[in-house]
């Protein structure tokens, strides 16, 4: 019992002679400042890691760093103890650093967990997103968080806050193309995937609902164009917002003209022979169609992600 007691009464010690060896707030700020930075770099690699979908084990890799960073930062803080008996600043940073915590032991781990299956279809991508959405808003908060401890430090000491310029516009960037290809792809995806199941249908011999489904791309096709609207005057790289625009007139030109007919044709039991033939040609074309527009909308996408993230 004396020795536990002798060790705590040491341990407390410490605390106050870390919290005492910076004599004046910037010194004191700045060990709090250093401590997010780390957490910050690592962060920003495995937000960028995931964007842009790279092996599964190495953004597992950058979620583990981004942890352990956070529960290292977490001891560092709570080591430096409050500054002339001021805590708030450490205790703000000690809920944050919990808050990361949290976020990338669950939150990232569930949604890294979808990210394999999330174009499987249009309800397995709102799924992965609605779970990285989760994600985000717990590791905005916790930044937020300590946004604020810092202001109010540096207000209460008189205080400038210098941010790192560099680190603040990667942020920004990744933010802006993380925000711009999500809803590029959701937009893109709905309509998409109601296209799978048209071609789905015509492979299980379900001809019967290929009608319904023509109405469910219509639909789709109305959804999505109304949704990316909110781009026509984006400031920021336009390439996956001029994909997406060139994707829906194609698909508005099917709708019209080429769906129609192909969908008569394929529901009708007595056709010609000749007509059978060129039903199956025209179906072949737009089957080619899809699929160039699939994979020119993934290239794109990637395209997009590199001119705002370069690798490093």
């Amino acid at each position: 019992m004396i020795k536990y007691l002798a060790f705590a009464i040491l341990l407390g010690l410490t605390l106050q002679v870390d919290a005492q060896r910076y004599n004046n707030p910037t010194s004191y700020l700045r060990k709090f400042q250093n401590e997010n930075r780390k957490l910050r770099i690592k962060n920003l690699r495995y937000l960028k890691a995931s964007l842009r979908s790279e092996d599964e084990r190495k953004v597992a890799k950058y979620r583990e760093l981004v942890l352990e960073q956070a529960k290292e930062s977490q001891k560092a803080v709570s080591r430096l103890g409050p500054y002339q008996d001021y805590d708030i600043l450490q205790r703000e940073y000690e809920r944050a650093m919990q808050m990361y915590i949290d976020a990338f032991e669950d939150n990232f781990g569930t949604a890294d967990g979808l990210s394999a299956n999330q174009y499987n279809s249009y309800e397995d991508l709102k799924k992965y997103y609605e779970a990285v959405e989760r994600a985000e808003e717990e590791m905005i908060d916790a930044a937020y968080r300590i946004e604020q401890a810092e202001e109010h430090f540096a207000r209460q000491n008189y205080l400038t806050i210098v941010k790192d310029e560099e680190l603040e516009e990667q942020y920004r960037l990744l933010d802006e193309v993380t925000l711009y290809s999500r809803d590029m792809t959701l937009a893109f995806f709905r309509v998409n995937a109601q296209v799978n199941l048209y071609l789905k249908a015509i492979e299980e011999g379900k001809k019967d609902s290929l009608s319904d489904i023509v109405n469910d791309i219509r639909r789709a096709y109305n959804e999505s164009l109304k949704e990316i609207e909110q781009y026509t005057d984006f400031e920021g790289r336009q390439k996956l917002y001029n994909e997406m625009q060139d994707y829906l007139e194609e698909i508005k030109g099917e709708l019209d003209e080429n769906l129609p007919e192909l969908t008569h044709n394929l529901m009708n039991e007595y056709l010609e022979e000749d007509d059978y033939e060129d039903t199956q040609r025209d179906l072949d074309r737009f089957v080619r169609r899809h699929q160039y527009r699939t994979e020119s909308f993934f290239e794109t996408k990637v395209d997009l992600i590199e001119d705002y993230i370069p690798e490093d």
